[in-house]
């Protein structure tokens, strides 16, 4: 499929690492979004076989469209990787991460460091493209290093020029990280100069922000990140601002309950018990945002280790019924991972 086929639904998942594991995407696809991302992964690791690598590529066939998103400093070490992940998990897109602004990943000349180096990116996106064709790749970027060297525009040509069949735009810089606002101007830029699908990204929180975004910038799609954390039904919000439908009202305590309910034992079914449970504590801090009593929720849930206690605080916090929690604790929690 052309990466056309992925803007059908022009609201793409975010890959945010550390964040965005397995168990939030497969939540995530309840809801109208046309390609979710692997979190970041190293090029370098992965040709390693390096064993940090393993539980990030891990992925549910209900994810599909998904987007393994790599990132590394050498066109032909990012290229044999792009390969490895082609022919060992058959991705339906591969992404180049150009805008990490980890300070780990940019001294390695990876992630938002390519950003300074414009005829590198060409090499690395047309080396990658070679070696992973029919797949689709894409690239994200950010506005450039700082703000003297705003130069997403050239970036993104010099990507479109080596065969990304997409550029996601995040309109900060590197040294800006995630701080201050996202400078929306420099996505309608890339999108004047390119002709391929421009994604925007950044201060997507409100459902409609999505249409604001698309209206100001005349971007072809959106990715939302951040807003998405505890909320993911903002996928069916915003997709109701596009058509111009009525909004969906936010799902009620007891709803929020069951889908948090549903990611823990995902998380315990991929990860192991232990793992699961403390990987699922944040998110069950931003799945009780403004919901009454949610304070004294937060101090217990960072007491959390095993799946019996997780269970009865969320049953007891959202005030489900047996009824709603849906299974029998002795028998084996949902479908097999």
């Amino acid at each position: 499929m052309e990466i056309d086929g992925y803007l059908d639904v022009p609201l793409w998942l975010a890959p945010m690492a550390g964040v965005i594991g397995s168990a939030f995407r497969r939540i995530v696809r309840r809801y109208p979004c046309g390609l979710v991302f692997t979190e970041l992964l190293s090029a370098r690791g992965l040709l390693a076989g390096s064993k940090t690598m393993e539980p990030l590529t891990r992925f549910h066939e209900s994810e599909r469209p998904i987007a393994f998103q790599l990132y590394g400093a050498e066109p032909q070490v990012v290229a044999e990787a792009a390969s490895l992940v082609k022919e060992r998990f058959s991705p339906d897109v591969v992404d180049i991460n150009m805008g990490c602004p980890s300070k780990k990943i940019v001294r390695s000349g990876a992630g938002a460091a390519l950003m300074g180096d414009p005829s590198r990116v060409f090499d690395m996106v047309k080396a990658v493209t070679e070696a992973v064709c029919p797949v689709p790749l894409t690239v994200k970027i950010r506005s450039g290093l700082h703000s003297r060297s705003i130069n997403a525009k050239e970036v993104a040509l010099a990507a479109q020029d080596g065969g990304a069949k997409a550029i996601t735009v995040h309109p900060r810089t590197k040294t800006q990280g995630f701080k201050g606002r996202a400078d929306w101007r420099v996505i309608g830029e890339v999108v004047e100069a390119c002709g391929i699908p421009v994604i925007g990204s950044g201060d997507v929180v409100l459902p409609q922000d999505a249409r604001r975004m698309m209206d100001e910038t005349g971007c072809a799609g959106v990715m939302i990140g951040r807003g998405s954390l505890g909320r993911p039904w903002v996928f069916l919000q915003a997709y109701a601002c596009l058509k111009g439908d009525a909004v969906p009202e936010d799902p009620s305590p007891q709803e929020i309950g069951k889908m948090a309910l549903q990611q823990l034992f995902w998380e315990v079914e991929e990860k192991g018990e232990r793992r699961g449970v403390v990987e699922m504590r944040k998110h069950l801090l931003w799945y009780s945002r403004g919901i009454s009593g949610a304070k004294a929720f937060r101090r217990e849930i960072s007491k959390l280790s095993s799946l019996e206690d997780g269970i009865k605080l969320v049953v007891e916090f959202f005030s489900l019924e047996e009824e709603q929690v849906g299974f029998k604790r002795k028998e084996p929690i949902g479908v097999p991972y």
